[in-house]
């Protein structure tokens, strides 16, 4: 018997891998052609799965990447010369001059501040540094140093890009949610009554051809398996380090679960 596995609660990327590879499997042999029963179901399956296939892609895409990127490159560009206009005037001699730059490099030393981090990190810094900026004292440096229209340019790419982020993410949780949610549900249920009915046909009248099939689809559950455990093993491992598991690498802690958007 092929072993009947429910796809519900898989992560998305491996509910895509097992109905795509049950399809190829089923496809490389003659049983659709030469069993009036199965064809309609696996032609089911197939016309179903396209339109996982297509929102699943669609869920993958990075929104408004474009403006992110090009934002993104702005705002490095106007923090990266504020702290070279600031460490420049540090090394001058008249403390009149160099004083005010100290304080500016300070903050950026304090935050630890790098433009090639995470945008998410990155932004969060710009806040509190805002914040530092926005005092008396370093205002007053800013003002010295000429450096407030940056400042102010500063703010502003950081605010766009910060929305355009959280536009991003409600547009893929919102997308993920319902075109997703609604392909994998349909797929479900066809790739179901494919199963059964490929392990009546096994139990009623096997073939050579149908017994070589259970064999595979058997083994790349079994696969999936494995895999699936292997990722709580390694989220589990994370958890008891106080670390947080990769959403890249762990399946299991993949955000994308249907189950879990529910």
């Amino acid at each position: 018997m092929i072993t009947v596995k429910t796809l519900h609660s898989l992560p998305n990327a491996f509910h895509f891998e097992t109905v795509m590879k049950t399809l190829e499997r089923v496809g490389a042999t003659t049983v659709p052609q030469q069993n009036a029963g199965v064809r309609p179901l696996f032609e089911d399956l197939m016309t179903k799965f396209q339109r996982e296939d297509t929102a699943y892609k669609q869920s993958q895409k990075n929104f408004k990447s474009d403006q992110i990127k090009a934002l993104d490159e702005e705002r490095d560009s106007y923090a990266e010369c504020i702290r070279r206009v600031a460490e420049a005037w540090e090394k001058l001699p008249d403390a009149r001059w160099s004083d005010p730059a100290k304080l500016i490099v300070q903050v950026y030393k304090d935050y630890q501040f790098r433009a090639t981090e995470a945008r998410i990190a990155e932004s969060a810094k710009l806040m509190n540094m805002f914040q530092v900026f926005d005092d008396e004292a370093h205002t007053a440096a800013l003002d010295t140093l000429g450096l407030q229209p940056l400042v102010g340019a500063l703010r502003g790419a950081n605010t766009q890009l910060r929305e355009l982020m959280s536009d991003r993410s409600t547009e893929q949780a919102e997308y993920i949610v319902g075109e997703l949610r609604a392909a994998r549900l349909e797929v479900d249920e066809a790739y179901a009554k494919l199963i059964a009915y490929l392990n009546a046909l096994l139990l009623i009248s096997p073939t050579e051809e149908l017994t070589q099939l259970e064999k595979v689809l058997n083994a790349d559950i079994k696969l999936l398996e494995a895999q699936l455990a292997a990722g709580k093993r390694h989220g589990a491992s994370s958890s008891s380090k106080g670390g947080t598991s990769d959403s890249g690498g762990t399946v299991i802690s993949n955000e994308d679960t249907i189950h879990g958007l529910e």
